[in-house]
């Protein structure tokens, strides 16, 4: 008898091939609900993260990393297999030895383990994991397969969605003389550190959730709060998370909620039509998703992913939860005021960087990008003010405050020179718009703490919508009027110099 010698670390990461006896079968995929059923039924008796899983119509690939302390990934295999089996109808073949010791003829009594070393070995199985329905020639690109965790990670957007569009042989999975190309490699290794990233972060969540003080938790009232609002990485206490079926069993509420739909470029309701979270145990910590879709147009998606465990002290016929975000596709934030966004198109990289961190209530990160992004746009913005001051008449001659105020260098001195050429539409309250620019980044960052940067962010977002909207009221008015005298005051044949 051949012996088997299997490597094992406690909580450490493997790669598992796992086949059906008949290799020329489809039973994995056409029983997908009774093998979701069976891993999900053993992972809640033994835990374990699964990092990476696609399922093929005879075999399936995976990897899995396993609780601090545990190597047992045999004895969580072996109830996966019976499981599924006891589950199916007994109609396969069997041999006379397997009929002889009562087994099942649908699974290889063996199964392929690899220990993931490092970053490097860890995205190349990560990669081939998600790239075999391409590989084995079932599907064009690796999107349109469904069973597989590759959906889950461009969510995260860790992978993009035409990830690997052309074919690559990856070295890994079961021992082979295949080589891999160098460039794809490099390539395709990068998607899969991210994914490494995020099942550290993940894994970090998951093993301090438990741990912190649940009484200094903030408790938000409105689930679709939590939902819309709650920024990723953050823990709160959330109420009515679940709520009771028509059988009596719990179930995930699922409110309707209002964003921003990019498809129809205003804010909608989104209904959610899948979801796999259910945070129904107080001892144990769920994962899942919670998809939704525009009301409207029926296209666009927005995607949660949400970690959390029912909150011990529930009130009667409530059901509270510990709930963490994890992350959301698209990013989380609000939209930038289209205004807002074309004024700053030129400098878009910056400024939404600084607008992200400011939803994210990062103060001196947000502080920071908008000080460079005014500083960068110092000239262009005078340039805006000059196209405003020419379509307000306000003075004659707007040239040559203009070319002063470029020429200096103090930001204060600029402002004096242009002053009596500004419309008095700009003004917010009295105040020279710039001024107010100005006074919020007087201070160096060094001086402020992280709050009161959150804060002066937040002041300036306020004076650049303003200045934004104002801007394109003027453009719009001074458009509006010329099209009125061009269809009043049409040109003769004789104003063009016709005899």
């Amino acid at each position: 008898m051949p012996d088997y010698r299997r490597h094992r670390i406690p909580g450490g990461t493997y790669f598992f091939t796992v086949n059906l006896l008949e290799r020329r079968s489809d039973l994995l995929i056409r029983h997908i609900a009774l093998l979701r059923t069976a891993v999900r039924t053993v992972r809640r008796a033994h835990p374990f993260h699964i990092d990476a899983w696609v399922v093929l119509p005879d075999h399936l690939h995976c990897i899995w990393t396993l609780p601090p302390g545990d190597a047992d990934y045999s004895s969580r295999w072996r109830a996966i297999k019976i499981r599924f089996a006891k589950a199916i109808p007994a109609t396969e073949y069997r041999s006379h030895v397997r009929r002889t010791k009562g087994e099942r003829g649908i699974w290889q009594r063996r199964f392929w383990e690899h220990t993931i070393r490092d970053e490097d070995d860890y995205a190349t199985h990560m990669n081939y994991v998600h790239i075999n329905p391409l590989k084995h020639n079932l599907v064009k690109q690796v999107a349109d397969w469904p069973y597989s965790t590759f959906h889950r990670y461009v969510a995260l957007g860790l992978y993009l969605e035409d990830w690997a569009a052309e074919p690559v042989d990856l070295q890994a999975g079961e021992p082979r003389g295949s080589e891999l190309n160098a460039y794809w490699r490099k390539a395709l290794r990068f998607s899969a550190l991210r994914v490494l990233s995020y099942t550290g972060a993940t894994l970090r969540i998951k093993g301090s959730l438990m741990a912190e003080n649940q009484d200094d938790q903030e408790t938000i009232t409105d689930w679709a709060e939590v939902i819309v609002s709650l920024p990723p990485g953050h823990t709160v206490r959330a109420t009515n998370v679940m709520q009771e079926s028509r059988n009596g069993y719990w179930e995930l509420n699922k409110p309707e909620i209002e964003i921003h739909c990019r498809r129809c470029k205003r804010q909608n309701f989104f209904d959610c039509f899948s979801s796999n979270f259910q945070p129904t145990k107080d001892s144990e910590i769920d994962e899942g998703f919670m998809k939704y879709l525009c009301r409207n147009c029926q296209k666009e998606t927005k995607y949660y992913a949400f970690l959390g465990y029912r909150a011990k002290n529930s009130p009667a016929g409530q059901h509270d939860a510990h709930v963490t975000k994890v992350g959301e596709w698209p990013p989380f934030g609000k939209r930038v005021p289209e205004h807002l966004a074309d004024l700053m198109r030129n400098h878009w990289a910056l400024f939404f960087k600084g607008w992200q961190s400011q939803q994210l209530g990062m103060g001196i990160a947000s502080f920071t990008y908008y000080r460079r992004v005014l500083d960068n746009m110092k000239d262009e913005l005078l340039d805006q003010l000059v196209r405003a001051a020419q379509m307000s008449k306000i003075s004659p001659d707007v040239t040559t405050p203009i070319v002063a105020a470029k020429q200096e260098r103090g930001f204060t001195k600029a402002i004096d020179k242009i002053r009596p050429i500004l419309p008095p539409i700009l003004y917010i309250g009295g105040n020279n718009p710039l001024q107010l620019l100005y006074d919020a980044l007087s201070d160096g960052v060094h001086n402020l703490t992280d709050e009161e940067c959150l804060e002066r962010a937040d002041h300036i977002i306020v004076v650049l919508r303003h200045l934004a909207d104002r801007l394109d009221h003027i453009n719009k008015d001074h458009s509006e009027v010329a099209k009125a005298m061009g269809k009043l005051f049409p040109k003769s044949k004789n104003d063009s110099g016709a005899v």
